[in-house]
């Protein structure tokens, strides 16, 4: 057998590189078509159900359930719930928000509280809760609080 040149060795090891990438990049083609595409398939590699979902996000059933018609149209606090208590990554928040026909505008006191939830004060160990007691030590109106509105008064 005949060698390889090194050119020919360089290139094609370039190629196999662009062939990983191609391979990786047309994986998560599918989820950029839909709001609720992507939904399922955040879902389905997070491998939550109703009742995990639900402890996550501070959101209830009803809300869990509609997330599975096509044409449901989340408010914007919703998307935003959602991409904090399942602890997304900005990128991936980003466009989600983006598909569910919304953005975070950082002029804008909340989407700025938001922003910062998805970010800088993103924490494993942070709940729904803790941050709606950032949001309410804020100065935060609770119609801007994370999770299901109907909430239990103590």
């Amino acid at each position: 057998m005949g060698r390889i040149y090194p050119e020919v060795e360089k290139l094609l090891d370039e190629l196999k590189s662009r062939q990983v990438f191609d391979a990786d990049f047309n994986r998560h083609l599918p989820i950029r078509k839909t709001f609720h595409g992507v939904i399922n398939q955040l879902l389905e590699m997070k491998h939550c159900n109703s009742v995990m979902f639900c402890e996550k996000t501070d959101l209830n059933k009803t809300i869990f359930s509609d997330l599975k018609k096509k044409d449901y149209k989340p408010i914007k606090r919703i998307v935003v719930t959602i991409c904090i208590g399942l602890k997304l990554e900005y990128s991936i928040s980003e466009e989600l928000l983006r598909l569910a026909g919304y953005e975070l505008v950082l002029t804008r006191e909340i989407d700025y509280a938001y922003y910062l939830f998805m970010t800088e004060y993103r924490h494993p160990d942070m709940s729904i809760e803790d941050y709606n007691k950032l949001l309410e030590h804020w100065g935060f109106d609770e119609k801007d609080f994370l999770g299901s509105l109907t909430r239990k008064t103590e």
